[in-house]
């Protein structure tokens, strides 16, 4: 994993899963260099109504030197420029690995506009309200209007407006509910194109894309589905109690039914297949071999493969803080949580309530206080 992750406790780093998805995504990084120590605060923002500022301190052993071994080094006739570097030189300039947001622990580690604190990137915001997901190139945020922003950093472009409660970062476009008696399932396309794909809906949950069908639970027991060609909803499969969150690993789709506390499968067609009991599930996360999800204080995984044969205990939180989202990078589980966002039962980010999480090969992104955030590894 990359430099930032391997300072935390000695967490190991597996491969990115390259599957981006609600309340989770899947990334890895590439390795650093040195052992850590990790530390962290958070300073309670000035004014009202702004987000906690967070801080995740790493004290690096990360190698450095005053000459002769950093890129761009060198240089013939006028000497070495790094020769009376006190700390380290990259690019044939002194800088300070501890404090550098350019060369953060090592040459070249660009913490993308946040800062660097004890050879370590900080968290930065990305922008303010709800984040919804991330592609290879852009974070998408929404507030009323749809954001996205790139990855590496820079200013966000708008799409369009749209709102919701839950959202879903589709393949051409992003879907949200809104939740109600007379709840709605809207869409708007990555060039701005607004549609209403369903009205009237009883509390529709968590909306998913698979193909050219979006598909949403609602509170009546029943998991719906609509054309993004057009056309009136059907229903997908009746006769559920709350089917809750959906994900797929486009053959099957896969969803928590909250109230009788399973986990379901079912084929495109709509035909119900087993079911593993899983307490108070909510969220999950498809990661090729298993599936993730959310419990009492617990994440619970089963293999996809072989759904239906019972699940077992992959994180055990240290105290009782309620478990909001979840998302799987590399090897390694990240959760939201009220005292902030955990890497497995480290506390990675502390400072309050994280509700989204993301991840790519390079970045975590969370969701805090009604702010996207994104933190380079």
């Amino acid at each position: 994993m990359s430099r930032f992750l391997k300072g935390l406790g000695g967490f190991s780093a597996l491969a990115l899963a390259a599957l981006v998805m609600g309340c989770g995504g899947d990334g890895s990084g590439t390795g650093g260099a040195g052992g850590s120590t990790t530390s962290t605060s958070t300073a309670s923002p000035t004014g009202s109504g702004g987000a906690p500022t967070t801080s995740t301190t790493t004290a690096s052993s990360a190698a450095s030197s005053s000459s002769g071994t950093q890129t761009g080094q060198g240089g013939g006739g006028g000497g070495d420029p790094c020769a009376a570097c006190p700390t380290s030189c990259c690019n044939n300039a002194c800088v300070d690995f501890a404090t550098a947001s350019a060369h953060c622990g090592q040459c070249g580690h660009d913490c993308e506009g946040g800062t660097c604190q004890a050879a370590v990137c900080q968290a930065v915001a990305v922008g303010s309200g709800h984040l919804v997901g991330v592609d290879a190139t852009d974070v998408y945020v929404a507030n009323g209007m749809v954001t996205k922003y790139p990855v590496a950093g820079g200013a966000g472009v708008p799409i369009g407006s749209l709102t919701g409660t839950r959202f879903f970062l589709g393949t051409d476009a992003v879907y949200a509910t809104t939740t109600g008696n007379q709840g709605s399932v809207q869409s708007l396309s990555f060039g701005g194109v607004n549609a209403t794909l369903a009205s009237s809906e009883n509390n529709p949950t968590y909306p998913l894309q698979v193909g050219t069908n979006v598909y949403w639970g609602t509170t009546g027991g029943v998991v719906r589905r609509a054309s993004t060609l057009g056309g009136a909803p059907t229903n997908f499969i009746t006769g559920q109690q709350i089917p809750f969150e959906l994900k797929s690993d486009g053959a099957k789709i896969y969803f928590t039914d909250t109230l009788a506390q399973k986990l379901k499968r079912s084929d495109l067609v709509g035909v119900l297949g087993v079911a593993d009991n899983v307490p108070s599930a909510e969220r999950l996360v498809v990661d090729g071999t298993f599936i993730y999800l959310t419990g009492p204080d617990v994440i619970y995984q089963t293999l996809a493969s072989g759904f239906g044969g019972g699940i077992s205990t992959a994180v055990t939180l240290p105290n009782s803080s309620p478990i909001h989202c979840l998302a799987r990078d590399g090897g390694a589980t990240l959760i939201g949580t009220d005292e902030g966002l955990r890497q497995g039962t480290t506390l990675l980010v502390p400072g309050g309530p994280v509700v989204e999480v993301f991840a790519d090969a390079k970045r975590i992104y969370f969701e805090r206080s009604n702010t996207a955030f994104k933190l380079v590894k």
